[in-house]
């Protein structure tokens, strides 16, 4: 029998559009800008569709994002085209760190790093996510509450 998870966590993915439909309308902007400028419907048509098929993959990978945490490990999946999981027991991590963007803060939401042993963490999860080797919680619905809750698996 396989061991059920103490609680799950999934990425806030309307918290993650936000962002996104910033980018969505600034891209739109300049596809057409462009399409204009070059006289070709085309050029923009497919700009607009290739930033198109970005968004859809970025929410079904959010979608498939999961963090599961049992008696003594989390583990992490993510991504619907390439599946990746992680696990990593709890006695492997050193730190746990909560940032909260403006952004983050106006949408609920908050971005929650497991620190372990050798892992690089400068503290700003916009430029930790390329070169962090822990597990990046990102989008968290209720950060504090949920921090807190994962504080008290990991210090047991």
């Amino acid at each position: 029998m396989t061991e059920q998870p103490h609680f799950e966590l999934k990425p806030k993915v309307s918290a993650a559009i936000a962002p996104l439909t910033i980018f969505v309308i600034i891209s739109i902007t300049l596809s057409l800008v462009i399409a204009i400028a070059k006289r070709s419907w085309l050029l923009g048509v497919l700009l607009i569709a290739c930033v198109g098929l970005y968004i859809c993959f970025k929410i079904m990978s959010l979608r498939a994002t999961t963090y599961k945490f049992y008696k003594d490990k989390v583990e992490f999946y993510e991504g619907f085209l390439r599946r990746i999981q992680r696990t990593v027991p709890y006695s492997k991590i050193t730190d746990t760190i909560l940032t909260q963007s403006l952004l983050d803060r106006l949408l609920y939401t908050g971005t929650i790093q497991l620190v372990t042993a050798g892992s690089i963490s400068t503290g700003s999860a916009l430029f930790a996510k390329h070169r962090f080797a822990g597990i990046m919680l990102e989008f968290v619905p209720e950060p504090e509450k949920n921090f807190a809750k994962i504080q008290q698996f990991i210090h047991k």
